[in-house]
């Protein structure tokens, strides 16, 4: 009897043991499972957190973008306005040095040349000289033609008009009328140009019936004649002309 309460005894106590293990694991797996949806939880929470996060600069990028782009349409809708003249400082009371003009070479004031029966011509800012057997009237180009022009400016007429003037007083003579030009630029093109200004120039006085009385012929020389240094501007200035060259006649 005391044998089989003792064996009923231990099976007893085996089967709560069992029961206990089973609950522990129970709690543990519980525990175990708790804890892996708490971290799951926290996962998704930074997710979301970094998900709001690129959201949040998306919307703000798009923002920006919108910004700068409206910025944009209101710029391409401003006038292009293009900078104005570089103009030094001009000290107070002093008057600006505003240019007048063409640039023309600076010769000599002009003076009657010392030529015989030479007519009293207005010929300011040519150059004149000669003797009686020849007389040569040197004309800027800038009193004359535009720049890489031969078609004559509107101002010429009143230069030429003396040119005429100076003509009337030489019926019978040879005059040459001859274009020249600087050394700048190509060649060939200088000694066509130098031919077509000296060409506008006989066709101008031709039509002013300065050319009537007198033996008139044209020439280009181009750059091959120059009268001063091609080596600075001043020198290029006066090298640009027109020359009229009166052969006087033999009265003898």
């Amino acid at each position: 009897m005391d044998s089989n309460e003792n064996v009923r005894r231990y099976k007893v106590k085996q089967h709560i043991m069992k029961i206990s293990i089973l609950f522990a694991c129970s709690i543990m797996l519980m525990a175990c499972s708790s804890m892996m949806f708490t971290e799951n939880n926290d996962t998704n929470n930074d997710a979301n957190e970094n998900l709001f996060n690129d959201n949040t600069n998306e919307v703000q990028n798009s923002t920006n973008n919108t910004e700068d782009n409206q910025n944009s349409n209101n710029n391409s809708h401003m006038p292009n306005v293009p900078d104005g003249p570089n103009v030094p400082d001009t000290p107070e009371g002093a008057s600006p040095n505003v240019p007048d003009g063409p640039n023309i070479p600076d010769f000599p004031e002009y003076e009657p040349p010392n030529i015989p029966d030479f007519p009293d011509v207005d010929l300011p800012n040519v150059k004149i000289e000669g003797d009686e057997e020849e007389i040569t009237m040197q004309v800027p180009d800038a009193l004359l033609f535009d720049f890489d022009q031969h078609e004559l400016r509107s101002e010429a007429k009143e230069t030429l008009d003396e040119v005429a003037k100076a003509l009337e007083q030489y019926d019978g003579s040879d005059v040459q009328i001859n274009g020249h030009t600087d050394n700048q630029g190509d060649e060939e093109y200088n000694m066509n140009l130098s031919e077509k200004r000296a060409t506008s120039v006989e066709d101008y006085l031709d039509n002013e019936g300065a050319l009537d009385n007198v033996n008139a012929k044209t020439k280009g020389y181009g750059d091959t004649k120059p009268i001063a240094s091609n080596d600075d501007e001043e020198g290029r200035q006066k090298n640009r002309r027109v020359e009229v060259v009166i052969d006087t006649p033999d009265e003898s």
